[in-house]
């Protein structure tokens, strides 16, 4: 007998056509992990496109061999160049983007399909994080519907949007004008932030549907310094804004990535993280520190916050270990 959180049966009559799109590169040893996840779907994908960023592997064999409609770059594009190409491949109503080494739920497609209503253009679920090598949760995405219903843009920079966890109405995307090309880094946040400040109504799917693997040989682990730069770059070209929710978020988004970059030693990124904190309208540093808040009036915000960071990293390593 179906328990109550049974997924009912899909109408394929009714519901609208649904595409899978993969960037891939040097991804055959992930493929087929995905593909476990593809063909458990309770509601299938109406088509299935992986696209090989010129990889060095069979990556594009593979994929033709778990029977994905494969495209092929003739040289390295990047993930939000090789997205635009599988767009620009299907026909479907919605779309999903996701990466290679990542893993769906069998639920993914008939869950985010009973919200695709014409009233939305985007879907969520809730992602979780684990770490590839031991299977630990490291982080969870979570999002809330109520936080996109009147301005999505501050919850998009409160909180990361990664396109492994959203379904897309295909016509919306094309009107946002795709993903940016340019950005090797948040390419995920700068398409989410467009479709937002398009009009784009969000609906949220409150269960994990998506694992992503964190690796550290990832791109992004191996260009830590270059990621953070690019995010406060981002950050730079939502201002000016006479949106004072939007300016605080940026504040509160630009500080962390200024202590992040402390722990990276980039001193340049740092100081220009600390400088649009300020420009839109955010303390340096955030302190209940008198000696230290003294400092930063005195003309000195950027010794305050090494000052503070300094402090914190210094307890952090002197703290006793929890039992």
């Amino acid at each position: 007998m179906p328990t109550s959180s049974a997924v009912p049966p899909a109408d394929p009559v009714a519901a609208p056509r649904v595409a899978l799109l993969v960037p891939a590169y040097n991804a055959r040893r992930f493929l087929p992990r995905l593909w476990e996840g593809v063909r458990a779907q309770v509601r299938p994908f109406d088509e299935c496109w992986v696209c090989d960023d010129a990889s060095s592997d069979d990556t594009a064999q593979v994929a033709a061999d778990l029977g994905a409609r494969v495209l092929r770059n003739p040289t390295n594009l990047g993930p939000a160049a090789t997205r635009n190409r599988l767009l620009a491949a299907t026909t479907a109503e919605w779309v999903h983007f996701h990466d290679a080494d990542d893993r769906l739920t069998p639920e993914f497609n008939a869950r985010m399909l009973a919200r695709a209503t014409p009233d939305r253009e985007v879907v969520l679920c809730q992602v979780d994080w684990h770490d590839e090598a031991t299977g630990r949760l490291c982080l969870e995405w979570r999002y809330r519907e109520s936080d996109y219903a009147s301005d999505p843009v501050p919850s998009l920079i409160f909180h990361t949007v990664g396109g492994i966890g959203g379904l897309y109405r295909r016509s919306a995307v094309e009107a946002a004008g795709g993903f940016d090309p340019s950005l090797r880094f948040w390419e995920d946040t700068d398409f989410h932030l467009r479709l937002a400040c398009r009009g784009a109504r969000f609906a949220v799917v409150d269960e994990v549907l998506v694992t992503a693997l964190r690796r550290p040989d990832s791109l992004s682990n191996r260009n830590l310094v270059a990621v953070w730069r690019a995010k406060e770059s981002l950050l730079q070209g939502l201002l000016p804004s006479d949106s004072a929710t939007i300016r605080h978020a940026i504040a509160w988004d630009a500080m962390r990535i200024a202590e992040r970059q402390f722990h990276l030693r980039d001193w340049t990124g740092m100081r220009r993280s600390l400088a649009l904190c300020q420009f839109a309208g955010g303390e340096v540093p955030e302190t209940r520190s008198r000696a230290i808040a003294a400092l930063a009036r005195a003309g000195f915000p950027v010794a305050a916050f090494v000052l503070q960071s300094t402090v914190r990293r210094l307890r952090s390593r002197t703290a006793p270990l929890e039992s």
